[in-house]
């Protein structure tokens, strides 16, 4: 959005009411705040994070979180596996029964005990995949994590939204009401996390 001239990031509180008026929204009473000065303090915070031991010991510690995760991840999975095929083996020996029972009354059991076994199966199946999703993200995490972080002073526009999407995972302003100043708040893709006063001029 354009403020006499200049770019500003702002709550889209009234874009989104005038779209949608019937629509109940939370009234933000965020300010304004200049993109120039966001991307400026960003990049000056994030690069002296990055040369802290602090930012790297906290990298540390968020990856071997990670893999505890991986680790308890790929022992769910390996039991639902196990449960899916104990469930599936049932499925097959049900199906069997089916073409063998001709009395009423047992085929219609059979066949609603047939219909639960096969929802089970399918909810095994999402939970594999929910799982096997996590999975793929936490080592994704990990390899970026450990991935050397590259930065210099002449990066390009396009280098440093490359370079800003590496390391964190997003940015809050929270503007102080009727005043030009707020907090700026970094949030990094390895937990850390910085607080920065900011004057909004």
């Amino acid at each position: 959005m354009n403020n006499v001239g200049k770019l500003v990031f702002k709550c889209l509180y009234a874009s989104y009411h005038r779209k949608n008026p019937n629509k109940v929204y939370k009234i933000c009473s965020n300010n304004y705040v200049y993109a120039d000065k966001v991307l400026e303090t960003v990049w000056n915070a994030t690069i002296e994070r990055l040369r802290s031991d602090e930012y790297y010991g906290k990298s540390k510690i968020t990856i071997r979180d990670c893999k505890r995760q991986l680790k308890n991840i790929a022992n769910e999975l390996k039991q639902i596996m196990n449960e899916y095929n104990s469930i599936a083996d049932d499925i097959r020996k049900a199906i069997i029964q089916l073409h063998k029972i001709t009395e009423p009354f047992l085929l219609e059991i059979l066949q609603e005990k047939y219909s639960s076994l096969k929802q089970s199966l399918e909810e095994k199946e999402k939970e594999y995949r929910r799982l096997g999703n996590l999975h793929t993200e936490l080592e994704d995490k990990i390899r970026e994590m450990r991935s050397e972080i590259k930065f210099n002073e002449q990066m390009t526009i396009h280098e440093k939204a490359a370079f800003f999407n590496k390391t964190f995972s997003k940015v809050e302003w929270l503007g102080e009401k009727f005043k030009r100043k707020g907090t700026l708040t970094i949030h990094y893709k390895n937990g850390d996390r910085i607080d920065i006063e900011m004057t909004n001029k």
